[in-house]
């Protein structure tokens, strides 16, 4: 039998292991809800990199508030992530071509090298 685990994060998931945490900010990447996000800022900047206004290249999306910042901020864990409207607000997103991405974002200029 297979157990549904959809909308289950944290504790409530089933294979939920309190000594082998990951990173909530990969939780949240990760998650379905993120996902969504995503799709939608892409959507209502017409799949256009909002610096260099290209098109049909390598889309992100990025937090103009930081993931960090609202987690911290928000005092968000595994559990109550999902129903941070902070988080989830579109006009908190924005569209970048990688390249545009790493010039503003100076925490991805440092990896990207």
């Amino acid at each position: 039998m297979v157990k549904k685990t959809k909308g289950q994060f944290g504790k409530d998931h089933p294979t939920w292991k309190e000594e082998k945490k990951q990173n909530l900010n990969n939780t949240i990447r990760h998650s379905q809800k993120y996902k969504e996000w995503r799709l939608m800022i892409y959507g209502r900047d017409m799949f256009t990199c909002q610096k260099c206004k290209r098109r049909g290249i390598y889309l992100e999306a990025h937090h103009i508030i930081p993931l960090s910042k609202l987690i911290k901020d928000n005092k968000l864990n595994y559990d109550n992530f999902n129903k941070c409207e902070k988080l989830w607000n579109l006009d908190n997103g924005i569209t970048y071509c990688s390249e545009c991405h790493s010039e503003i974002d100076k925490k991805r200029r440092r990896f990207n090298k």
